[in-house]
């Protein structure tokens, strides 16, 4: 199952990136890394973390929407900023 969901979640990580979906990244962050944290595997949130804060684009929305809950958890919480 956990490589299934690595698999996975890198094929939809991909594929909302390219669409610059970011609600999607959003949400695909959201679950998919308190699944990982369960599993105690954070590089992959670190790994995620990263990318984010790379993406000049998504950083863009992300401050364009601080006033949405799962925005915020993702700033505090996996330190996005």
């Amino acid at each position: 199952m956990t490589r299934m969901m690595v698999d996975s979640h890198r094929i939809l990580w991909d594929y909302y990136t390219a669409n610059n979906d970011y609600p999607m990244l959003v949400n695909l962050m959201k679950y998919s890394s308190f699944v990982w944290e369960m599993q105690n595997m954070t590089a992959f949130i670190d790994e995620y973390a990263e990318k984010i804060k790379n993406n000049a684009g998504f950083m863009n929305w992300i401050r364009e929407h601080l006033d949405n809950d799962d925005v915020m958890v993702l700033i505090n919480e996996r330190g996005i900023n």
